[in-house]
């Protein structure tokens, strides 16, 4: 077992007050009032993870397709009333919705990636779209583990990270030299 991996698992072994000082450290700010163990272990695993093994370089995060972008942004924005938890967005109890509302950044969310994109995002929230065909990429890539964007933005991808990142041709792979 690597180090990380250690590092990872060892979270879960570690009490609430343990991981909320650990947080203390990792994010230079107390951990959110109200969140439980299992979050707090995920946010700080994937926090140790961007850390040792590099985050999305700048140029990859720009580079990220905005259509699927703006998409994933309402997505989870509206999670909490799809779920019926809430009957307004913004009123999700662990929610950026507040601060992106407001366009003001907060312990959980910096703004400015998502205005710069939406704009108001009131008005984002407010606009008709179809949900089915807007999640239905969202929803299956949830299931594959695999990044969604367009054909071109996967290419660039490809191109860039060395990785093959667009599902391969379905069926069997036909025999070489027979």
């Amino acid at each position: 077992m690597s180090t990380l991996e250690r590092d990872i698992t060892g979270l879960a072994g570690l009490s609430l007050a343990e991981l909320r000082t650990r947080w203390q450290t990792v994010f230079g700010a107390a951990a959110p009032a109200g969140v439980g163990h299992h979050l707090l272990a995920s946010g700080l695993a994937w926090q140790i993870q961007a850390h040792r093994l590099g985050d999305v370089p700048a140029r990859h995060r720009k580079a990220l397709d905005d259509a699927h972008c703006v998409a994933a942004l309402g997505y989870v924005a509206l999670h909490p009333v799809r779920a019926q938890r809430v009957t307004r967005a913004p009123d999700g109890r662990w929610s950026n919705t507040r601060a992106l509302i407001a366009g003001k950044d907060d312990q959980g969310v910096k703004v400015a990636p998502a205005l710069e994109r939406v704009g108001n995002f009131t008005a984002f929230l407010g606009e008709a779209f179809d949900e089915a065909l807007t999640y239905a990429a969202l929803r299956k890539a949830e299931s594959v583990g695999r990044p969604i964007g367009s054909p071109h933005w996967l290419a660039e991808m490809k191109a860039t990270t060395g990785k093959q990142l667009a599902p391969k041709r379905r069926g069997t792979t036909p025999c070489l030299g027979i």
